[in-house]
């Protein structure tokens, strides 16, 4: 069995983790994190504990362990079993086919007599940015990011198929079977492509284009045409359907708290009573309330940025450990590009879903961080450059 790329970084992590639960002594506590004794101090009234532990929040910890571990170890089921070319095009297809459903889940409850209830039925106690089966509209847009570039790709394949079977006489290409099926991906394409603009989101319409240009760009250095054609049209068809002077004064408005930079101003104070181990995996949010002056009224126990969640959640040491991670991902990633346009579709995804995490926490709703985890084992695959039907042409 092959070895998973990246298993030392990940058990690092790991241990990084069990460390903030560890009940360590005060005066350790006291030097590790200075920010922790802090925190048990105030919250025991000043009575310190002989033992605590690094994370300020156990409880919000190991519910971040478990996370942390369940997608550990499906990235590393992925990587082995997803190994066949026939296996990774139905994880894309599934992958696909759950975004096209859940726009049409969004569309339809958006011309509904009420928008905001989930499948018609539960309506949430924040409902401002319902959209589909997702209560926030930016995390329907963080998971579509993956799903364009793979739409694209199996559209722009299909292309490819029909540009091989043409007949002699080039209109009747359209009775043939190849034809049919890159109708039908296509549609599926523009579905998928569409929904973003159809929430109004800032994050979700950038992280739209954002993957049909990466799409368009990696298939274009194997002269992969088909790839930067499939995702022009794609975007023009889509763009067609789309209100234009709506998006842009989307783009012009700033609503109640939008203002990223004033937050991570705020946010980052908590780094340096917490600079080798952070707060805790998942435990932010108690920390920053101590300390909050950033729009008081609310409760933040995300950055709104994941790779400044790293720093924050774990540390230096931790987030050393996710950064070069996430190197190894994307530097694989962009290695297996070139190969065919299907993994210029999952480099597209990839990409596409790290720049929605600038300015949200897509990778902590599990549906989103469950389908980038998937694909990055697809990425890392030992096989993928290896399997002849994937062979570029």
């Amino acid at each position: 069995m092959p070895r998973v790329p990246g298993r030392w970084l990940l058990l690092g992590l790991h241990l990084v983790v069990l460390l903030q639960l560890a009940p360590l002594p005060a005066r350790v506590v006291g030097r590790l994190s200075p920010g922790s004794l802090k925190f048990h101090a105030a919250s025991h009234f000043g009575a310190v504990p002989e033992r605590l532990t690094i994370s300020v929040s156990p409880p919000h910890t190991r519910r971040g362990l478990v996370f942390l571990f369940g997608m550990t170890l499906l990235y590393g089921t992925t990587f082995r079993e997803f190994r066949e070319h026939r296996w990774r095009r139905r994880l894309a297809w599934a992958v696909v086919l759950t975004g096209a459903t859940a726009t049409v889940v969004g569309l339809v409850q958006r011309s509904s007599a009420n928008p905001t209830f989930i499948y018609g039925i539960w309506r949430p106690t924040f409902d401002w940015a319902v959209f589909g089966p997702y209560v926030n509209r930016s995390h329907y847009g963080g998971y579509m990011a993956m799903v364009i570039p793979l739409a694209a790709a199996l559209t722009a394949e299909a292309a490819r198929r029909v540009q091989r079977s043409r007949p002699a006489r080039w209109w009747l290409v359209l009775g043939t079977p190849a034809a049919n099926a890159f109708l039908i991906r296509l549609s599926l394409a523009v579905l998928v492509t569409v929904g973003p603009f159809a929430t109004t989101s800032r994050a979700a319409m950038v992280a739209a284009a954002v993957g049909l240009l990466v799409f368009a760009a990696a298939a274009d250095r194997r002269h992969l045409r088909f790839g930067m054609v499939v995702a022009l049209v794609l975007a023009g068809l889509a763009f067609a359907w789309v209100d234009w002077e709506q998006q842009v004064s989307v783009f012009k408005g700033r609503g109640h708290g939008s203002e990223r930079s004033e937050l991570w101003r705020d946010q980052v104070r908590v780094i340096p009573d917490y600079p080798l181990l952070g707060t805790g995996l998942n435990a932010f949010g108690p920390a920053y309330r101590r300390i909050q002056t950033y729009d008081r009224i609310a409760s933040y126990s995300q950055t709104h940025n994941e790779y400044l969640q790293a720093l924050t959640d774990t540390g230096a040491i931790g987030a050393a450990l996710v950064y070069a991670l996430l190197f190894l991902l994307y530097r694989t990633a962009w290695g297996i590009s070139r190969h065919s346009l299907f993994s210029a579709g999952v480099f597209a995804g990839l990409v596409a879903s790290a720049v929605t995490n600038l300015v949200d926490f897509n990778w902590q709703i599990a549906a989103n961080c469950a389908t980038v985890v998937v694909l990055a084992g697809v990425a890392m695959s030992a096989g993928l450059d290896l399997d002849p039907a994937e062979a570029p042409s």
